[in-house]
């Protein structure tokens, strides 16, 4: 068998390809949020309402209110669509 005692190409021989960060890691960093307001951002993005997401955080509905507040403010947005158009935007 040929090839069968060959080692793996180490990451060091294979080609460099830049990859965009996913969302939560590009939005955590370009705008400094928070672990839990990253996570309030995606989900508003996704539609999802502020009862689905204090549920699903184990978070109070006014918790989730000031996480959104604040994500609006650092992102400087002023509406879910503008959140959504941020997100699909991003270079």
């Amino acid at each position: 068998m040929e090839g069968a005692g060959a080692a793996a190409p180490t990451p060091a021989a294979m080609p460099s390809v830049q990859a965009q960060p996913d969302p939560q890691e590009w939005f955590r960093d370009a705008f400094d949020l928070s672990e839990r307001e990253t996570e309030v951002a995606l989900l508003i993005a996704q539609g999802r309402s502020k009862s689905y997401i204090a549920e699903a955080l184990c978070l109070s509905e006014n918790t989730v209110r000031t996480h959104a507040k604040n994500v609006y403010t650092k992102l400087d947005v002023h509406s879910k669509q503008e959140l959504i158009d941020l997100l699909q935007n991003r270079e």
